[in-house]
């Protein structure tokens, strides 16, 4: 509105002011004054005059200012729809970062439903003496976290949702939205757009707008060099009474031209043109720097868009082999098999222990609990018997039989066991 109302005021300038007025004067003269005459020494004036005053455009000075104030309230206007634009992509931002935060929310949901139906098989087993008490305490450990993740969700959703809320101008505790997951796809950019869409930007515009409106400053500058041209008139009644002020004979009228040049200013008018002229290269550079930062936005989200692409593919051959992963231990936990994995993961926490120069062997798992038991009731009979350590002669033959192995009575256990 201040722009536009400095765009009328300069806009005046292209028509004359005319003003009128009223006045009455009783003047008694002095008796001692030059020329004095008796029939003139005190009288009654009264006058209503009429004048105009019209600034001739010669060399363009007003042109000029009006373009130049044009200019400012157009580059304004661009500025205000940049800053609702602003504020429109903040909303829409966030709208879709709380209906993000819904569509995380839902497999978190799923996740933590799962990692409870998987706590309650390994606390039975655990009861049971399968699974050990380190099991129990992983996995509740995996559930406590996805709950935690789960709450996390929820502060940064009502944060979302406050701020929508003060974008739509309305306090935060009245506003709420319902979870609504967003599945709908973000739309096809066309490839091969032209790249005049730029100039629809409110900050290029804007940036444009204001090397006009310096430019147009340059031409005030250079205005001042030349003459002001002035056309001025007056007319009006004049009488020493008020009964005849309005007749012909009180009529009078004056017209006249004038040109006025300044002659010395001890150079004002070329450091006015200088800096006019630097004003307009800063403009200049301002708008470059505008358009190659409009053009590295563009550039920055075809990139980002290209690359998430690709990253969302990635993701999606991850899900699909989590799944499968998934289905395979689903399998083998229903078919019985799933001590063998619990093997395994003992069998690397203790290569890793090795190949981290630890001596002790770790806690042993329940398997290997059972070889030794067996492996030990055995060497106990062993030692038990007579004839341990020598050649045993069977009642049948003479074939000779060796003495049992400690290791590969162990070995045999552990191949019972895996059976």
């Amino acid at each position: 509105m201040q722009a536009r109302a400095l765009v009328r005021q300069n806009r005046a300038d292209y028509f004359p002011t005319i003003s009128t007025g009223l006045s009455a004067t009783r003047d008694h003269q002095s008796t001692n004054r030059p020329l004095y005459s008796q029939s003139s020494n005190t009288y009654t004036d009264i006058v209503l005059p009429v004048s105009a005053s019209y600034e001739a455009d010669v060399w363009g000075r007003v042109r000029r200012t009006v373009e130049a104030s044009r200019a400012q309230a157009q580059a304004s206007a661009a500025d205000l729809e940049g800053v609702r634009l602003s504020l429109h992509a903040e909303l829409a931002s966030d709208y879709f970062q709380l209906r993000e935060l819904d569509a995380e929310e839902q497999p978190l949901s799923s996740t933590v439903a799962a990692y409870e139906q998987a706590l309650d098989p390994t606390q039975n087993r655990f009861k049971g003496g399968v699974a050990s008490a380190v099991d129990v305490a992983q996995a509740q450990t995996q559930l406590e976290t996805t709950r935690a993740q789960a709450i996390d969700i929820g502060v940064q959703r009502a944060q979302y949702e406050h701020a929508i809320a003060v974008l739509r101008g309305q306090p935060a505790s009245t506003f709420s939205l319902a979870s609504s997951p967003l599945e709908a796809a973000p739309p096809a950019i066309p490839s091969g757009l032209p790249s005049e869409l730029l100039e629809r930007r409110r900050d290029v515009a804007a940036a444009e707008r204001r090397v006009a409106a310096a430019n147009a400053n340059i031409g005030v500058a250079k205005a001042a060099y030349f003459p002001n041209v002035s056309l001025t008139t007056s007319g009006g009644f004049e009488s020493t009474t008020i009964t005849n002020l309005l007749s012909g004979p009180s009529g009078f009228l004056l017209a006249g031209a004038s040109a006025m040049v300044t002659a010395f200013d001890a150079g004002r008018r070329h450091a006015v043109s200088d800096q006019a002229q630097a004003s307009h290269d800063q403009s200049v550079a301002n708008d470059r720097e505008t358009v190659l930062g409009a053009f590295q936005d563009v550039e920055d989200n075809l990139a980002a868009l290209r690359i998430l692409q690709d990253e969302a593919k990635t993701q999606q051959a991850a899900v699909a082999a989590a799944r499968n992963s998934l289905n395979q231990s689903l399998t083998r936990y229903k078919g019985g098999s799933d001590h063998l994995s619990r093997g395994d993961h003992g069998a690397r926490a203790r290569a890793v222990r090795r190949k981290d120069g630890r001596t002790d062997p770790g806690p042993p798992d329940h398997g290997e609990h059972i070889a030794r038991a067996r492996a030990g009731r055995r060497m106990g009979q062993l030692h038990s018997s007579p004839k341990a350590g020598v050649l045993r002669q069977s009642d049948q033959s003479d074939k000779r039989v060796p003495a049992e192995d400690p290791k590969a009575v162990a070995s045999e256990g552990d191949r019972s066991i895996s059976k």
